[in-house]
């Protein structure tokens, strides 16, 4: 259990949405621009150009992700996190297979 822990950075497993997809989210914040890093152990790595200061880089990252999965910003919430670098986000009206596709089809198209 502990390795598993380590291995995933001691992010937590988001839970099972009914009408919509959740994602643990790592992000880096004051990054050159805003990227889709990589995707591993069912955590994706995101850097962002906002600093982590009065709640930027949270608002910054729900854009960018918001822009990637093709839906609006508002279908986007940070529920867990808010204050770290690893965070749960919450995306409405999108399943959970349909959000990894598009998170892959965006980080093959780089």
């Amino acid at each position: 259990m502990k390795s598993l822990e380590k291995k995933r950075g001691k992010l937590p497993l988001p839970p099972k949405a009914t009408d919509g997809a959740t994602l643990s989210v790592r992000v880096q914040p004051s990054a050159g621009k805003n990227e889709l890093v990589e995707i591993r152990d069912e955590i994706v790595k995101i850097r962002i150009n906002a600093p982590p200061v009065d709640g930027k880089a949270n608002r910054e990252c729900i854009k960018f992700l918001a822009k990637v999965l093709g839906v609006a910003s508002s279908q986007v919430s940070i529920t867990g996190g808010e204050k770290g670098r690893s965070k749960v986000i919450r995306i409405a009206g999108l399943d959970q297979d349909s959000c990894w596709q598009r998170l892959r089809l965006s980080l093959s198209g780089r």
